[in-house]
């Protein structure tokens, strides 16, 4: 199960602080005062989006704090912050427009049904499939990057909402992944669901939770609630940033090329569940870096999202597997090739 919105981690709460003394115009006092307000964590949906509020604005307009701060101190009258705030963290999508982030949601979905509707929008691959049926089953918070437009799609077909970060992407197109992409850069501001600008798109059933992942994600924090291993999140924290620089963001090809057998003139033998390459294929189970080509908690992770979708549709998910359960050789420029037949390469054979 995802985290719950009071359990944000040490490492957002402690970047926050950081980048909160360093804000000039907030006084220390107000500062801790608004921390404490965030790591009290409080149910209500007020509190809940004042805190995601003040983490994004400390990384986005720092005299966005200043307003926050104010207006904690005079709230408008029915308790919601001015909206230009709310503009800074993205907006809920839902029935054509924009929606308050407390506006209900039906949690009550007909699985079959939203299998059958979403499968029928041919931009979503399997991985985009299985992660809204996930958070519709409320067992995550999924987020999927897509152009507005699909997201309108999807949106409409499944009569959900949506929430949208408030800023776009423009993808960094990886040649050696077949164009997948790691790696991406601003893209601006997005105000709707008009065009086609790349979005992060936030799927679950409390939009308030939501508003606060998007914040978190800006900060490579939100991988409690993106159902990641604390042992995952701890290997991408470590690596992320000399991954970049050296393999364009590819972790997979950092995992593997640290495999024990790599360079030794054998085939690499890896759990199924742990093959991060389904991912860049467009399908699979697992759609973060394993820490290890043998993670148990990874592992359990994929497991409990099969047995979920094999009580949907039993071959729908045995399709989603297909994509880890393959062999391929892996290149050393980070190029992959299904299948065990070829030259070159060293061969990875998930079991």
């Amino acid at each position: 199960m995802s985290a719950t919105p009071s359990e944000v981690t040490l490492f957002a709460l402690e970047r926050f602080w950081r980048h909160i003394k360093s804000a000039e115009r907030v006084a220390s006092s107000r500062a801790e005062a608004a921390l404490g307000e965030l790591a009290r964590g409080s149910g209500d949906v007020r509190s809940r989006t004042w805190c995601a509020l003040l983490l994004h604005a400390t990384f986005v307009d720092t005299a966005l704090v200043c307003d926050v701060l104010d207006a904690l101190d005079e709230q408008s009258a029915d308790g919601r912050p001015p909206a230009r705030l709310l503009d800074a963290i993205g907006f809920a999508h839902w029935r054509g427009g924009h929606v308050a982030l407390d506006a209900p949601v039906d949690t009550s979905s007909d699985l079959e049904a939203s299998l059958r509707q979403l499968r029928a929008i041919p931009a979503l691959n399997n991985q985009a499939v299985s992660e809204i049926l996930l958070a519709l089953a409320g067992t995550k918070i999924s987020r999927l990057t897509a152009p507005a437009s699909v997201i309108r799609l999807v949106s409409e077909a499944l009569d959900y909402p949506v929430f949208i970060a408030s800023r776009s992407l423009a993808p960094v197109v990886d040649l050696a992944l077949s164009g997948f992409s790691n790696q991406a850069s601003d893209g601006g501001p997005v105000y709707d669901l008009a065009g086609d600008k790349e979005v992060y798109a936030y799927f679950g059933s409390d939009l308030a939770d939501l508003g606060i992942v998007s914040v978190l994600d800006r900060l490579n924090a939100a991988g409690s609630f993106l159902d990641i291993p604390a042992c995952c999140r701890s290997f991408f924290s470590a690596t992320w940033e000399s991954c970049q620089e050296q393999h364009s963001g590819d972790l997979a090809f950092t995992l593997l090329s640290s495999h024990r057998d790599w360079g030794k003139g054998r085939s690499l033998k890896i759990s199924w569940q742990c093959n991060p390459y389904g991912m860049y294929m467009g399908g699979g189970l697992l759609w973060h870096f394993p820490c290890s080509s043998w993670c148990e908690h990874t592992i359990a992770v994929v497991d409990s999202r099969l047995r979920l979708l094999e009580r949907v549709d039993s071959e729908f998910a045995a399709e989603c597997c297909t994509f880890q359960q393959r062999a391929f050789r892996l290149f050393p420029d980070r190029r992959f090739q299904l299948g065990i037949d070829g030259h070159g390469g060293v061969l990875v054979q998930p079991t």
